[in-house]
């Protein structure tokens, strides 16, 4: 097992958004969804290598509630908007998600491993994160995805600017004059700076809708008509916001699951988390075409990351190896095989939510944690004279082949219950 170098953080809030069912035949609504995850990958790219200097446990947890709290709050999120409008249900995520960051902040605070030295950082990544999870889930609420994104632009731009943005400085700046601020309180500012422009924008939803501030409207919602939004949600819908947040759960362990037991990375990002930040928005483009005509066809675009990952995964035993640079070729190849597989497992879970199956989807997306705890629970440890040491995975850590077997399982159950799904009559609400 790798040891905990890098932050997955990022890339659990990110994967975590069930999309919202398209309602026409436009993709802007796919587009927007899509260009907001490459938002969050660029905040995750950015972010992953200063933040390392905290401890772990402090982003992943962070991360994972949010994850969770995205999946479980869209479904009464679209709930109270059907019924009440945007601001109702933007009403509800805000102050949801603000009681979620306020729990965790109060057990970062309260957890003996954490100094004082890093609770004043970690409290403001967990605000950047919080924030991040309040105005997707807002977006995939209300349908405000692209007014979401013209105002997420500015984090776009600045995150993609962070990444060069130091190499320019070290080609233009004397080695002698050259001084750069904390990175760590750096990133983390720039992160809270470009979060404030879509969380002012998801602030005004609360209080005015989609349309933004008119006469006779009052400045601030009232307390009474909290107490509405909560009492519009009925027992399936809460139903289906407990199938959500399990979702969301199973995806963030599946996450740390494979975060731990891949190559941990020179610092930075590591190889199972790269692939996953990148194909996570190409899945969002094609859930939006394969919702609006869902064929056969379509459908085969999930083989897709299965593919990939089946020839990284042949890589990994071919010498001399592409990565002959890296200390360790194989594990490399391999924990992006189960990047690529982890992504396709989440586009999945996506599919079948969206197609009325939300517990199938968090049994899919959960499956590889349970049946990698089984599996590396009932089998022995790898021996000399084992047949599994003859060949490749011989130079693997048996952690890593059991995850990359139990993410290729649950693919493929996934994708028969997808398979499923394409039945007449089959997509349930």
């Amino acid at each position: 097992m790798s040891s905990p170098t890098a932050l997955p953080a990022a890339a659990i809030t990110q994967l975590g958004w069930v999309s919202t069912a398209p309602t026409s035949r436009s993709w802007t609504p796919a587009l927007s969804r899509a260009a907001l995850l490459a938002a969050a990958a660029a905040a995750a790219i950015t972010a992953a290598e200063p933040l390392t200097q905290l401890p772990w446990p402090i982003p992943v947890t962070a991360a994972a509630l949010g994850w969770a709290a995205v999946s479980g709050l869209t479904p009464p999120g679209r709930a109270v908007a059907a019924s009440a409008g945007a601001a109702a249900a933007t009403r509800l995520i805000l102050a949801t998600t603000l009681l979620l960051f306020a729990g965790w902040a109060g057990s970062v605070a309260l957890a003996p491993g954490v100094s004082a030295a890093d609770r004043p950082l970690g409290w403001l990544v967990g605000a950047a994160i919080f924030g991040y999870v309040a105005v997707l889930t807002t977006g995939a609420a209300t349908g405000a995805e692209l007014t979401l994104l013209r105002w997420s632009s500015p984090l776009l731009l600045l995150t993609t600017g962070a990444l060069a943005g130091p190499a320019v400085v070290a080609l233009l700046t004397p080695p002698a004059t050259l001084t750069l601020p904390d990175p760590p309180t750096s990133v983390a500012a720039l992160l809270l700076v470009t979060l404030a422009l879509p969380l002012a924008r998801t602030a005004g939803i609360a209080c005015w809708g989609l349309a933004g501030p008119r006469r006779g409207l009052p400045l601030l919602p009232t307390l009474a008509g909290g107490r509405r939004d909560l009492r519009r949600l009925g027992l399936p819908t809460l139903r289906r916001a407990a199938a959500g947040a399990a979702l969301g759960l199973g995806q963030a362990a599946a996450v740390v699951l494979l975060w731990r037991t891949g190559s941990p990375g020179n610092g930075g990002l590591p190889p199972s988390l790269l692939p996953l930040l990148i194909a996570l928005p190409a899945g969002q483009v094609w859930l939006g075409w394969h919702l609006r005509r869902p064929t056969w066809r379509s459908l085969l675009g999930l083989l897709i990351p299965l593919l990939a990952a089946a020839g990284f995964a042949s890589l990994a035993h071919q010498l001399p190896h592409p990565l002959a640079a890296h200390p360790d070729p194989p594990v490399v190849l391999l924990s992006i095989a189960g990047g690529l597989l982890l992504a396709g497992v989440v586009v999945l879970g996506w599919l079948l939510a969206e197609r009325g199956y939300p517990g199938s989807a968090a049994a899919v997306t959960a499956a590889p944690v349970l049946a990698a705890a089984v599996l590396t629970g009932a089998s022995p440890p790898l021996t000399t004279g084992s047949p599994l040491t003859n060949g490749w995975l011989s130079t693997v850590e048996p952690p890593l082949a059991t995850t990359l077997l139990a993410l290729g399982t649950a693919y493929a159950g996934g994708l028969a219950l997808a398979a499923r799904t394409l039945r007449p009559g089959r997509r349930r609400r």
